[in-house]
């Protein structure tokens, strides 16, 4: 890109177009530059999470609102550097925003609760829960709209996360994975009770 745009200044064009291959090579740099700064602010993420072993895994979600945060950064910087003021821009999605906002109530509801669940650290990535509805199994992943948890018999039940933060969920990896399970044993009568008292 950079060699075009040399060419072009060192060829006698008017400068309508090479104000226009200038304009161009901003756009494909900006855009090459947020696309690789998102793949390198995930990874980065990733690897955090890794090496600490934190108690957030990753999860889609995370990593699509990590994204949506550089490209808007990088709209922002592309708009400036092409001369054009980004007050207005700001303005109109302030308003359409709101009308966006009413019109994916559902979709917003849903993208809050999944940010909710993933900071409160209830529900967490590898986590195995029980719901009151009876649904029960791994939490595989939290999304921006729903929650996939993979049951035992290999199947994947897809929740949407208002649900999930709604119902009463049990999970069994919370405070720890460790389980105690209660079994009833049953003792003869003419058992010595002192030495069943003993065993128990």
């Amino acid at each position: 890109m950079a060699g075009i745009s040399l060419a072009v200044k060192l060829t006698v064009l008017p400068a309508g177009i090479t104000s226009l291959v200038d304009r161009v090579g901003v756009i494909i740099w900006v855009i090459s530059l947020t696309i690789v700064a998102a793949k390198i602010a995930s990874g980065i993420i990733k690897s955090y999470s890794d090496t600490l072993k934190t108690t957030t895994p990753i999860t889609s979600l995370t990593t699509n609102v990590v994204n949506i945060i550089v490209f808007i950064i990088g709209f922002l910087i592309l708009m400036n550097l092409l001369g054009i003021s980004i007050t207005p821009i700001i303005t109109a999605l302030g308003i359409g925003g709101l009308a966006v906002a009413l019109a994916l109530q559902d979709t917003l509801s849903n993208l809050f609760a999944g940010i909710h669940t993933i900071m409160s650290k209830q529900v967490k990535v590898g986590d195995y829960v029980q719901m009151d509805s009876g649904q029960e199994g791994y939490v595989i992943d939290i999304g921006w709209r729903t929650t996939r948890i993979k049951t035992l018999p290999n199947n994947t039940v897809i929740i949407p996360n208002v649900k999930l933060s709604q119902a009463i969920v049990t999970n069994y990896y919370v405070p720890s994975k460790e389980l105690a399970v209660l079994v009833q044993v049953g003792v003869h009568y003419n058992s010595d009770l002192e030495k069943v008292e003993k065993i128990t």
